[in-house]
């Protein structure tokens, strides 16, 4: 986060409306753990296996074009996608490319780990019009946080917080102090009048019900006494509410979260770790919330929010729209390319254009606004990487 984004918490807390203003309609909103979207969504998508029913792996991989990022919005009629560990290193021409950035009627929203590459990150994507601000959750202000965790969307009538939290296995210390950031963030939210929709991997089960052994996990990272306090502080204490158990109610077994390693999914040996909480002004605005058990690509799978309000649809881009200020692949390229020479004259004029297009390069790297088609893979360390046990 930079300097500008210091003080975002008292300019949403001037935009706050109350529930019983909202417009009536309908809002979708989409949460998905990808574990590296360009392996979705992107070109590596092309070989993963986008299969739909039963968990099971199908015969063949679907066409990239079943996986594309727009026709997955148009198909789940999604108004605002939250994704999780995006892996990005950085917004480069190659992701560009990978249409990740400019989407059709869509603003994108970044935030990239600044302490490793090809790790963590999140994104959000908001129907242009949808969004008063956004920004992450770097600052001081926010969760101090440089691994990408945290990007905050307002929507004047709520306030989104997309959120990939610390699993844990690699330091619990660290994933405690995150979750004391996120707790007073929120308590200042509501205490500023704002109503708050909290979303993401939460990387804690937070019941019995939520996890396929609770027995054998009782003290297991991501399932520990310690761990699942930190959601009763955030359900009792703050009074958010866990839409999934609002809707479908307190014995209800669904899971979001399968070990890859093990091959847990088929037999449906999974945890609920992804939520959809809302404040308690949002309640009574829920139309349904579902977790989709039968979207395949990643080893957590999507849930979905429905609320009976409508998204504004007027508002300026926000500056932080990475859309915005990052400029489609064919700008960067064709630009600089040097022209065929008709004649002597052309081909020094040829030869001065291409070395302007390496100023050029030199110059937008300087700037932040990278045209590099280098992109560090998509792999997180060993630690980071650590199961957990099943």
């Amino acid at each position: 986060m930079t300097s500008k984004d210091t003080g975002k918490q008292e300019a949403a807390a001037g935009a706050a409306t109350t529930a019983e203003e909202y417009p009536q309609g309908s809002t979708t909103i989409l949460c998905w753990n990808v574990n590296g979207i360009r392996s979705v969504f992107g070109a590596d998508a092309a070989g993963k296996n986008s299969a739909r029913g039963t968990g099971k792996a199908s015969p063949s991989p679907a066409p990239l074009a079943l996986r594309s990022l727009p026709a997955f919005l148009k198909e789940h009629d999604a108004d605002i996608l939250c994704v999780q560990e995006s892996k990005l290193s950085v917004l480069d021409e190659a992701v560009v490319k990978a249409g990740l950035i400019h989407v059709p009627n869509y603003h994108s929203f970044h935030c990239l780990s600044e302490v490793r590459k090809g790790y963590s990150g999140v994104i959000t994507y908001a129907r242009k019009g949808a969004t008063v601000d956004a920004w992450t959750g770097k600052g001081a202000d926010v969760f101090e946080d440089l691994e990408g965790r945290a990007m905050i969307t307002d929507h004047g009538m709520f306030v989104l917080i997309n959120l990939y939290c610390p699993n844990g296995g690699r330091s619990m210390e660290y994933k405690f102090a995150f979750y004391e950031r996120l707790l007073a963030y929120l308590a200042k939210l509501v205490d500023d009048g704002r109503d708050v929709v909290v979303c993401g991997d939460m990387n804690i089960a937070h019941t019995a019900k939520d996890i396929w052994n609770p027995k054998t996990n009782a003290n297991s990272t991501g399932f520990s006494p310690p761990e699942r306090a930190l959601l009763d502080r955030l359900t009792h204490d703050l009074e958010f509410i866990d839409v999934f158990r609002h809707v479908h109610g307190p014995d209800a077994v669904e899971y979001t979260f399968w070990d890859q390693k093990t091959n847990q999914r088929p037999a449906n040996k999974g945890w609920r770790i992804d939520y959809f909480f809302v404040s308690t002004g949002l309640i009574d605005r829920v139309k349904d919330m579902r977790i989709l058990g039968d979207v395949m690509g990643s080893d957590h799978c999507p849930i979905v929010l429905t609320l009976n309000v409508a998204l504004p649809t007027e508002n300026k881009p926000p500056a932080s729209a990475a859309d915005v200020t990052i400029k489609r692949a064919t700008t960067i390229t064709s630009f600089f390319a040097p022209k065929r020479p008709r004649s002597a004259d052309a081909t020094g004029s040829a030869a001065t254009a291409a070395k302007a297009g390496s100023s050029g390069s030199r110059a937008a790297e300087k700037s932040g606004e990278s045209t590099t088609a280098d992109v560090e893979p998509e792999t997180e360390g060993k630690a980071a990487k650590k199961a957990r046990k099943s």
